[in-house]
């Protein structure tokens, strides 16, 4: 029974805020991590609210707090569910949002290595996008292991 389990899908809303002074600015302005992710998960929870029937299977939408200093919220939400952690098939993770795409495509971090993989793509194929590698200058697991998703992959929950 799809109702019966749980997507999460997540973006957290801390950010650094300020710190040393580069090019003699100390602000650390924080739309890409991750006003940018926040605000579209805020978007689709709004477009979902706006769908005349539920989608068949529960989707949680979790913003979280605590990433930029050691992924305290999803490690606190892992250890607190709303759900039992069994039945959640699935976390997608919104971070560093726009970074590297063209708006023409996606870039998955460890979709390579995820089940949510196959999905991915066929989702992008459904909407005429393509999924597109990390650019060369970032690795894959630097950044899969840098934001929440870690933490659900972690704990056996594919992300």
């Amino acid at each position: 029974k799809l109702s019966d389990s749980y997507l999460i899908m997540s973006a957290h809303y801390d950010h650094l805020g300020v710190g040393e002074k580069v090019k003699g600015d100390s602000i650390y302005n924080g739309v890409f991590d991750n006003a940018a992710g926040a605000a579209a998960l805020l978007e689709i929870a709004r477009a979902f609210s706006e769908f005349p029937t539920a989608p068949p299977r529960t989707i949680i939408f979790l913003f979280l707090t605590g990433e930029e200093k050691g992924l305290l919220g999803s490690r606190y939400y892992l250890d607190n569910p709303v759900q039992p952690l069994y039945k959640t098939i699935a976390n997608v993770n919104i971070d560093g949002l726009a970074m590297f795409d063209t708006f023409n495509d996606i870039v998955g971090i460890g979709a390579e290595l995820s089940t949510l993989g196959d999905d991915l793509r066929e989702a992008a194929s459904i909407n005429g996008l393509a999924v597109s590698p990390l650019p060369a200058e970032f690795t894959w697991q630097a950044s899969f292991a840098r934001s929440d998703q870690i933490a659900f992959a972690q704990a056996g929950i594919p992300s």
